[in-house]
Parts: C-alpha cells; structure tokens; sequence
C-alpha cells in the first residue's frame, strides 16, 4: 500500500501553442478512432459548432455532444483530443480523454 502513494505518474503534454500550429487534417489523424465493442451506442453527430461530423462510442458521450451544441459559452469541442502518455513505475501507459472543451473567451466558467 506504501508503495502504491509513492507513484507519482508523469504526463507528457505538448505546448499548446505547438497543437493551435498544427493543421486541421495532423489533429484529425492523431485522434483515436472511434471504434464499436459490440455492445455501446457508436456513431456520428452533426456539429454546428466545429461545422463537421462528431464521432461518439455511447450514448452519454452522444448526450454530451448535445449538452456542448446548445451551451452558449462553448465556442467549440473535439472528440478524443489526444493521447497522453505517462510513465506508471516502469511502464508508459496511453490515456485518451473523451473531450477537449474550449470555452468562449468572454463566457465566465
């Protein structure tokens, strides 16, 4: 159990004026497909507000997307974003967030 607080995981994250540099197609490319299990609701949305298609593996990431389009202090979002890779003790693990929110600049959060 003492062992286990000791880990400190190390994210690897990007500059981000580096990911607002890159083209729309690179993003598009880095993201994790969306792929079915068998068993959750996958498909695609229309998105007014990144003017595209969104892609969704389960119905509450479907109901999200809904909740993000009528939001009025969303300026835009992205599904599976990017992957961040950490180091667990040895190991270098991968974890992909469902969203990346971006709000307008003059909404208060």
């Amino acid at each position: 159990m003492i062992h286990l607080l000791r880990r400190r995981p190390t994210l690897v994250v990007e500059n981000a004026f580096e990911i607002h540099m890159r083209s729309r197609d690179q993003l598009n490319e880095e993201m994790r497909k969306v792929k079915s299990n068998g068993f959750t609701a996958v498909g695609i949305a229309p998105s007014k507000k990144n003017r595209r298609m969104v892609q969704f593996e389960s119905s509450l990431e479907q109901d999200f997307i809904t909740l993000l389009e009528f939001d009025i202090g969303v300026a835009s979002f992205r599904e599976q974003p990017a992957k961040i890779a950490f180091r667990d003790g040895t190991k270098t693990r991968h974890y992909t967030p469902d969203f990346l929110v971006r709000f307008r600049k003059d909404w208060p959060v």
